[in-house]
């Protein structure tokens, strides 16, 4: 009986880890995934007259193609005339702060950084206009910024301004959101050994969650970690880790379209190590032959 009581509670353990980090009170309760996507996600190319007349000059581009990622992760293809497609991977973060639609914006790539301004302006296709400078190595070059604007670079005029075209936009993971589980989609686990009645999960762009859970006639409590999800599979059921300062855990996630959208988790501890064998995508949901579907958590997006 000790024994059972034991497994049960490091599932629980196992499930709550599998959703924790950084709390974020900007939810609007009406279905909205976060973060908002921004004008800027998304595959932009630019060709012909629209490569900037520098690179045409110095680097002989015919095409330029700019994928931005709401991660912010870049990745920056550059194609010779004549020649082959080379591609860098880089980050990239954009100031919002001003008020303006011209922002500042710094990319970095492996072997250099760069900075200066980016402009979207709505339309059929969008449109981006970005002028950056090398600032790592140091060439000496001054970044634009939305106060001197677009073409203001007395050496440089206007040869700098790349402009492109939007391609496609990048479509937000299904798992970015704030999700709930309240009466029967709580784990029967979570129920009998915490005595929970409510339970909610935000999962960020930046790989944060949040796991807030309130016990019934209790309190709430939040906790915080880092998740991680496997997108090479080739099946709606994802492999998932999430790190938190005291425990590890791994298994199985899945989201389903609807009104609303649903999530299911099933997670155990891993590190530190209490035995317990992870699902995968291979074994599926309530394939482990102690624990069944206790484990397994059905959340709402909010």
């Amino acid at each position: 009986m000790k024994a059972t009581k034991f497994a049960l509670l490091t599932a629980v353990l196992v499930l709550l880890g599998g959703l924790a980090a950084c709390s974020d009170d900007d939810g609007d309760g009406g279905g909205t995934k976060v973060p908002d996507p921004k004008e800027w996600h998304g595959s932009w190319m630019s060709a012909g007259d629209n490569v900037a007349p520098i690179l045409v000059m110095v680097f002989n581009y015919d095409a330029v193609r700019v994928t931005m990622d709401a991660d912010n992760t870049v990745t920056l293809e550059t194609h010779v005339i004549d020649g082959a497609w080379t591609t860098t991977e880089g980050i990239y973060s954009i100031t919002e702060t001003e008020k303006s639609d011209v922002l500042a914006i710094t990319l970095e790539y492996p072997a250099f950084s760069q900075e200066g301004i980016i402009q979207i302006t709505a339309g059929s296709p969008d449109i981006m206009t970005l002028e950056a400078v090398q600032t790592l190595p140091d060439i000496g070059a001054v970044p634009r910024t939305p106060a001197t604007g677009f073409g203001s670079d007395a050496t440089l005029g206007t040869s700098n301004i790349q402009t492109y075209e939007l391609e496609s936009e990048t479509v937000d993971p299904e798992w970015w959101g704030e999700w709930r589980s309240t009466g029967e989609d709580i784990a029967p686990i979570l129920v009998s050994v915490f005595n929970y009645d409510d339970v909610i999960v935000t999962m960020r762009a930046n790989n944060t969650v949040t796991l807030e859970t309130h016990v019934a006639e209790g309190a709430w409590s939040t906790t915080e970690g880092v998740y991680t999800i496997a997108t090479t599979e080739k099946s709606d059921v994802l492999a998932i880790s999430l790190v938190y300062p005291a425990f590890e855990q791994e298994g199985i996630i899945q989201v389903t379209a609807g009104e609303p959208d649903m999530m299911q988790l099933e997670v155990v501890q891993t590190v530190p190590d209490i035995g317990a064998v992870p699902r995968t995508p291979a074994t599926g949901f309530g394939s482990d032959a102690s624990l069944g579907t206790l484990n397994i958590q059905t959340y709402r997006l909010q």
